[in-house]
């Protein structure tokens, strides 16, 4: 019986503030920040029962924005996913992210003390690629 290929893998990705911000707007196009997004991921395939799950855990760093002065604090995320593969290029499946802040946001807009947040969400995948303008999500 074959036991599966496993994968360790690290990630690294960041956001770099570019193009126009206005605090005084209702809505802007960018963050007015920079950010930095570190993580460790595993993926275990079977391909005799077509069984794959993958796994990330990270965290991400977020800069002070200079128009505003305020700063989001320091997040960790799981994100997971498992699917069965149907025929080679098609697979179902299921993914799901645990996001919780674990340092409250300061700044002069902190008025009401560090906002600190917590979100799940579990989604049904099917997809025909990996490209992720192909995969549907649906919220259960």
């Amino acid at each position: 019986m074959e036991s599966g290929r496993q994968q360790l893998h690290g990630l690294g990705t960041g956001d770099i503030p570019v193009g126009d911000y206005n605090s005084a707007r209702l809505a802007n196009l960018r963050l007015g920040h920079g950010a930095i997004d570190g993580g460790l991921g595993y993926t275990y395939l079977n391909p005799v029962n077509r069984l794959e799950f993958s796994a990330v855990v990270g965290m991400t760093y977020n800069f002070i924005n200079p128009s505003t002065h305020y700063q989001n604090g320091l997040d960790t995320h799981l994100d997971t996913g498992a699917s069965y593969f149907l025929t080679k290029p098609l697979n179902v499946g299921l993914v799901g992210y645990y996001l919780q802040q674990i340092t409250g946001d300061h700044g002069v807009g902190a008025q009401l003390g560090g906002f600190i947040y917590r979100v799940t969400r579990e989604l049904v995948r099917n997809s025909t690629t990996s490209s992720p303008s192909a995969t549907r999500f649906r919220a259960t």
